[in-house]
């Protein structure tokens, strides 16, 4: 990876912005080099189904059933620690248009984001009330447990 400062001469032309129908985003950018590549990030089974293949030790290689166990295994075992995760992927293209396929998939972040301190005791208090809660979110369903 290169370090951050290298990084400030790319220049976003044109994105696709996040929406929750889609759950993903593309961000079109010129590089220092001249050429181009799309970048994406969203859900990380969504991004998956993007791509056709994914970066290993350096080099772009077909996406086959292993990588994708690797990733549900991975995905899984992020999830189920509390982590909101956000695969990530890009493609070089050729000319502004934004695609949505045949990128290559190459990692998933995750994040941890643990309820407020102030949150067990207010559901308590519901609870206590006769409310009968419910927790509505867009998060991979096993983060949400």
């Amino acid at each position: 990876m290169e370090d951050i400062e290298d990084l400030g001469g790319f220049t976003r032309i044109a994105e696709k912005p996040f929406s929750s129908a889609t759950k993903y985003m593309i961000a079109l950018c010129s590089k220092p080099d001249g050429g181009h590549e799309a970048y994406l990030k969203g859900a990380p089974e969504i991004v998956l189904s993007m791509c056709d293949k994914m970066r290993v030790h350096g080099q772009a290689i077909e996406l086959e059933e292993e990588g994708r166990e690797w990733f549900r295994e991975t995905l899984t075992s992020m999830a189920l620690k509390g982590q909101r995760c956000l695969g990530l992927a890009y493609r070089p293209v050729q000319n502004c248009d934004i695609c949505e396929e045949g990128f290559i998939f190459k990692g998933i972040a995750g994040m941890l984001d643990p309820p407020r301190p102030e949150v067990p005791a207010a559901l308590e208090k519901c609870r206590g009330a006769g409310i009968r809660v419910f927790m509505l979110t867009g998060d991979y369903g096993l983060t949400a447990r």
